[in-house]
């Protein structure tokens, strides 16, 4: 099956019709930061690619952001990794970046936190 192109203005509406929009959207696609911004209205934060970005460098780069989520790191702490692991493993490391909602630090945001003990 072939993919298939969805406008930002739409994917915004697909979102928000549901009762609990994501805290974060990875578009992991060539090319998909420019107009990311419009999904803020919807989603707080966005990560998208500035570039065209390999299939390895694409997958090197969401294993070690997912894995630093995992393990409680911020946002901002994730990024680097994921784009650390990409340039490590292809050369390509500064392709995602990361949009936030006004007034929202990625330092700031942890997506996972340990129970209290």
């Amino acid at each position: 099956m072939a993919g298939v192109d969805v406008d930002f203005v739409l994917l915004a509406r697909l979102l928000k019709g549901t009762d609990h929009p994501p805290t974060l959207l990875v578009l992991n696609a060539c090319d998909s930061y420019e107009g990311a911004e419009t999904l803020l209205d919807v989603v707080p934060v966005v990560v998208a690619m500035v570039d065209e970005i390999s299939d390895a460098a694409a997958k090197a780069f969401v294993i070690k952001f997912y894995a630093a989520i995992a393990s409680g790191q911020s946002l901002a702490s994730a990024l680097a990794q994921g784009q650390a692991a990409s340039e490590f493993l292809t050369g390509e490391g500064n392709t995602p970046e990361v949009l936030t909602q006004p007034g929202l630090r990625s330092e700031d945001v942890l997506l996972v936190t340990a129970p209290p003990s």
